[in-house]
């Protein structure tokens, strides 16, 4: 039985560009993104689709990573979240195949969002980064 969303922690520009004075989990079906002129990348970029399978390897384990995180997203990433997380993708099995759906530019962060299949489930991860490269955002929800 799936789940209509199993995460959603956005956090920097994209939580600021919908007016919050702190990050916060944005609620599922809303429109999340505002595109603004700046073209994201028009390719799947190998670094990404690598740091993508780590990170959700993480979360499926329930042991993240922070110091990949800006400030604000490790604020918000609490543990309890991430086990609660781990609870929800953990039992999807390993990930069999891991699809580039689109890259999106918002404010100075660039978004990356995957269709995963594993063995048992299926969901759509977006990965947000700062432009310095810290991790900015992840949200996992029902395909």
């Amino acid at each position: 039985m799936r789940s209509a969303l199993f995460a959603c922690i956005l956090t920097g520009a994209l939580s600021a560009a919908a007016g919050a004075q702190t990050p916060r989990p944005l609620p599922t079906g809303a429109p999340f993104f505002t595109f603004n002129a700046t073209p994201p990348p028009a390719a799947e970029d190998p670094k990404v689709v690598f740091a993508i399978k780590q990170e959700f390897a993480r979360f499926q384990l329930g042991r993240v990573d922070r110091t990949l995180y800006t400030r604000e997203l490790d604020a918000v990433l609490t543990p309890e979240k991430v086990a609660a997380f781990a609870k929800q993708v953990g039992p999807l099995g390993d990930p069999i195949r891991f699809v580039w759906r689109s890259t999106f530019a918002q404010g100075p962060d660039i978004g990356y969002q995957y269709a995963i299949t594993c063995e048992h489930g299926s969901l759509l991860m977006t990965y947000v980064l700062a432009p310095g490269g810290k991790e900015d955002g992840v949200l996992f929800a029902a395909p």
